[in-house]
């Protein structure tokens, strides 16, 4: 016999009254005193993480904050520059560990402006203040009406300095924004990370290093996003008060003795996680059909996003995946193949005949892969735009990306692709609506999903 579940009352459990939660902020290990990071000099920032005495790293909690101003000194008083949305000043991450490096994602700002793409319109909207992607309140306006005119400025001058001429609207550094490191495995995991295990190799546990662009136009841009700024003389961007917002759970000596006995005792701690790595591909102008293979050795590959922009500074800038039936560099036929096995089985094609064009199939099999089809916000990619575009298809918006999962269903278990036992490439055939006329850069990024072990006296491993 069954009763419904409203009339049980359970009690809430108390929680171990020893656990302490402690909140540290790190300096880069290379700052050096009032100079800021900038695109053209000092554009690497390290952190250092000591071992933490019986702590665990709380990476859900943690963050990488700074303060951000961009300078030119070759336009008019009337112009006022901003950061490309999402603030895309990072273009590598390492993550080393006791010598071993964990993780090196390179072309960081894409993936991440990707990762974004897929996240809930909600948190999109409710986060863009910190995280400095305005989309998703400038598309609710209508385009070129004062409402979206007043906004774009006030935005521009909340985080951005100008020239002299054009007195800067603060001279201590700009605005205030946060980075979650999402695309990080090691930290943007919800898991903790027993940190006060690490062996202490020069005096830190973890080294986490982030090189800047060096570009500064792929950074910044017109407040009307339409002019180009690389036109622009002594156009940079300088980060101030950089800084590594660190959460950490500590334990009891006593009960992280016995953890740590555990592991003297021929135990281990492994921690789940998946890393993005960058293929590189040129697809020049003038074919219509190419043939891309990615050579990527690996025991568990979850998933593969990949990404099209032009080879030109304003697509670089901006960010626009070219694609979708709305683009002058539309894709009409794709589909992945390894070994003898296609995903999917026959290509997929979008629907570019006739007066609605759409490429709706290549964002539900995204969608699928990912399992967010029926998630309770949908994700920003699927909406429309405030003319009844989706912004999916519209290279105006750049949020187009394909997407080929190879996980067989989404339980936390290993059920990707195993490519280390055979030495066939993955492959992706693609076809566009016609000859390229504008020569393509194709950024493939594979996650890879690992295993960081640790045993005794803070070695550690990967398998």
């Amino acid at each position: 016999m069954i009763i419904p579940r409203e009339m049980i009352s359970m009690p809430t459990p108390e929680a171990f009254k020893s656990f302490k939660q402690q909140q540290i902020v790190l300096q880069p290990a290379n700052n050096t005193g009032n100079q800021a990071f900038t695109a053209s000099q000092n554009g690497r920032i390290l952190f250092n993480l000591p071992a933490y005495n019986a702590a665990f790293l709380n990476s859900s909690r943690s963050f990488f904050s700074f303060r951000a101003r961009a300078e030119a000194t070759s336009f008019a008083n009337t112009d006022v520059l901003k950061f490309v949305d999402g603030i895309p000043v990072i273009d590598r991450m390492t993550i080393r560990a006791n010598g071993l490096m964990l993780e090196d994602i390179q072309g960081y700002a894409e993936i991440e402006r990707a990762l974004a793409n897929l996240g809930e319109y909600t948190k999109a909207y409710a986060n863009m203040y910190q995280t400095g992607d305005y989309r998703p309140l400038l598309e609710d306006k209508v385009s070129g009406g004062t409402n979206l005119t007043t906004i774009q400025a006030n935005i521009s001058k909340s985080h951005t300095g100008t020239s002299a001429s054009a007195k800067p609207v603060d001279t201590q550094g700009g605005k205030v924004f946060r980075k979650h490191f999402g695309p990080s495995g090691i930290m943007g995991t919800d898991k903790m990370l027993p940190i006060g295990l690490l062996a202490a190799s020069g005096g830190y546990a973890l080294q986490i290093e982030l090189y800047l662009q060096n570009d500064a136009a792929k950074v910044l841009e017109h407040k009307n996003a339409t002019t180009d700024v690389s036109a622009y003389t002594g156009l940079t961007y300088h980060l101030y008060d950089v800084q590594l917002n660190l959460t950490l759970l500590e334990m009891p000596p006593d009960v992280f003795a016995d953890f740590n006995q555990d592991l003297l005792n021929g135990g281990k701690f492994v921690l789940d996680f998946s890393h993005y790595r960058l293929h590189k591909h040129h697809l020049p102008s003038g074919a219509q059909s190419f043939n891309i293979t990615i050579h990527e050795a690996s025991k568990n590959i979850d998933k593969v996003i990949t990404i099209f922009r032009e080879n030109t500074t304003d697509g670089y800038r901006t960010l626009k995946f070219k694609g979708g039936a709305n683009s002058s560099a539309a894709l009409k036929r794709f589909q992945y193949k390894y070994g003898t096995a296609y995903m999917p089985n026959s290509p997929l094609e979008a629907n570019l005949d006739g007066e609605s064009k759409d490429s709706l199939l290549f964002l539900c099999h995204a969608m699928t892969g990912l399992d967010i089809l029926e998630t309770v916000n949908q994700p920003v990619a699927s909406l429309l735009d405030n003319q009844g575009n989706p912004k999916w298809d519209s290279a105006s918006h750049g949020y187009f990306m394909l997407v080929q999962s190879f996980k067989t269903t989404k339980d936390p278990v290993l059920n990707g692709l195993n490519s280390l036992n055979s030495a066939a490439p993955l492959q992706i055939d693609l076809t566009w609506n016609g000859a390229l006329t504008t020569a393509l850069s194709m950024d493939s990024y594979v996650a890879e999903h690992e295993r960081l072990v640790i045993t005794t006296g803070g070695k550690i491993y990967l398998e």
